[in-house]
């Protein structure tokens, strides 16, 4: 389970960095390969939220 929390926080900590490079780094700020910026920060957030719940029902 522990392992599954961090394959989510990279995952989702990739996603966000797409996302920034989208936003700032690229001519089009809103779109990157058909996906809005903001769909992409929404599911980096999700992501992030299921790692904080697999670490918090983690059995022990």
């Amino acid at each position: 389970m522990e392992k599954l929390a961090k394959v989510l926080m990279a995952a989702g900590l990739l996603i966000l960095a797409v996302a920034a490079i989208s936003r700032f780094m690229i001519g089009r700020p809103y779109v990157l390969l058909g996906i809005k910026t903001l769909s992409l920060i929404v599911i980096a957030n999700t992501l992030f939220l299921m790692a904080i719940l697999v670490k918090v029902f983690n059995k022990k």
